[in-house]
């Protein structure tokens, strides 16, 4: 038995990219009423609704909302219907519509760099059936559709993409994998698991961040300290490096604390559910402990370098007065040469 697949649908495509100045005016978010997460709120995380905007692109309206999380990380909400939602043309007029997307909203210089997610929501109403039913009788298409996949996906495949199933009720199913997921809500209440998923994105994007952030500090520290002799001798210039590389990692390991606390969940248990399970289809936890070894790696090399200096420093004043008592030795030579003269002159 095949199922009769619905024609509309909504789609919801994330942009998360770092974001250090925004021109645009922005205002305070409102919070929103969210009917499957009442008291869902990220504890003193601070979001701000920038300006809303809408494209016509390839005869589609794309309703554009950008938001900025903690003035750093700016997430861009777009929204648009699609027909047909499991054949070939539609697939790739999404596709089409993600790439002309990433164009016009990503920042030249984040795109080059390749330090930005996105995240693709397919948004049904109606599927005719049990929502599970309906996923089951479609799941290679669905999976196709998540993946970006052209070519259909097997079985295996199309399960494992669509493994990570939460429902809140029989009518409700929302499934998540690492680059799309599907919401299935009756009664349209889409915006609930949209909030959540974004921060889980903006936390991947945040331990990217961090992460690219202590590559760089150890690419200086290395510049600095395996490059030329010179700059090691120089004792001002090698103290000013090694507080300047320590001032950094406190701030990293602050921002690190930051990013890790400011996202503790309040809410009911599906809020709880949803957000762990995009947790570990992002592989937060992973990213988390790379982020805290490097860091302690980074204590490690800056402990080595500071030891390293101390004993060069020591090393230097031992050379130093050697060639002292060098310089010593060589004046009282000269005196005693000088008396010897002096005493065979005077008869």
């Amino acid at each position: 038995m095949t199922v009769k697949l619905p024609l509309q649908a909504q789609v919801c495509f994330l942009l998360a990219f770092p974001m250090d100045k925004v021109d645009a005016a922005w205002v305070q978010a409102p919070q929103q009423q969210l009917n499957k997460a009442p008291y869902f709120q990220p504890v003193d995380l601070d979001m701000r609704l920038l300006t809303a905007t809408a494209v016509q692109l390839e005869g589609v309206h794309i309703s554009v909302q950008p938001q900025l999380f903690e003035e750093s990380v700016q997430i861009v909400e777009c929204h648009f219907p699609i027909s047909e939602i499991l054949s070939s043309a539609t697939l790739q007029l999404v596709e089409r519509l993600k790439e002309s997307l990433r164009n016009l909203l990503l920042p030249p210089d984040v795109r080059t760099t390749d330090l930005w997610e996105e995240y693709f929501l397919l948004m049904l109403q109606e599927v005719g059936t049990t929502p599970d039913l309906f996923v089951e009788q479609a799941s290679r298409e669905l999976a196709g559709l998540l993946r970006s996949q052209r070519e259909k996906l097997s079985a295996e495949d199309a399960a494992s993409s669509l493994i990570s199933r939460l429902h809140y009720s029989e009518r409700d199913l929302t499934i998540v994998d690492w680059e799309g997921g599907i919401i299935i809500a009756p009664d349209g209440d889409f915006q609930s698991d949209i909030e959540v998923i974004k921060v889980a994105i903006y936390q991947l994007l945040r331990y990217r961040m961090l992460d690219k952030r202590i590559d760089e500090r150890l690419a200086y520290v290395r510049e600095q300290f395996t490059v030329g002799r010179r700059r090691i001798i120089n004792p001002v210039q090698l103290r000013r490096t090694v507080q300047q590389v320590i001032q950094e990692r406190l701030a990293l390991l602050l921002d690190f604390e930051r990013v890790d606390q400011k996202l503790l969940m309040i809410g009911d248990w599906y809020t709880a559910q949803l957000y762990r399970t995009m947790s570990d289809e992002l592989y937060l936890n992973e990213w988390k402990t790379n982020v805290k070894q490097k860091l302690e790696n980074m204590e490690s090399i800056m402990q080595a370098v500071q030891d390293n200096f101390s004993v060069s420093w020591v090393t230097l004043l031992d050379i130093v007065q050697v060639i002292g008592w060098l310089l010593l030795l060589l004046g009282y030579i000269y005196l005693f040469y000088l008396d010897t003269l002096t005493y065979n002159i005077i008869p």
